[in-house]
């Protein structure tokens, strides 16, 4: 839900505003960060080791922009705002899984 609203909400703050990705629309973060820990919600403990490294990896991975993020930000209005940070989570939540999985927490 949140994820149609930010397409919706930075789509229209991209217009309003007539920059490509304005830095005060943070909705992008926000649903990128509840990917990260709820992707794999079924099977992620959640305390507070695997909160602080699902926010650096997808910081990190939100950052580096690994492909196909970087071509994710060029997506037409909301959807390029969104979609990037999208991809970022996925791939933290992949990486956070795995660590997890291999007990690294």
């Amino acid at each position: 839900m949140i994820a149609i609203i930010g397409v919706i909400v930075a789509g229209r703050a991209v217009r309003y505003s007539q920059i490509e990705d304005p830095q005060w629309v943070v909705i992008d973060e926000v649903s990128g960060q509840l990917i990260t820990y709820y992707l794999f919600f079924w099977v992620l403990p959640l305390n507070w080791k695997s909160w602080l490294l699902g926010f650096i990896l997808f910081r990190a991975f939100d950052i580096w922009k690994p492909f196909p993020a970087r071509q994710l930000e060029h997506l037409p209005g909301g959807w390029g705002i969104m979609a990037d940070d999208w991809m970022a989570a996925i791939y933290a939540a992949i990486v956070l899984r795995v660590a997890l999985h291999f007990r690294v927490l």
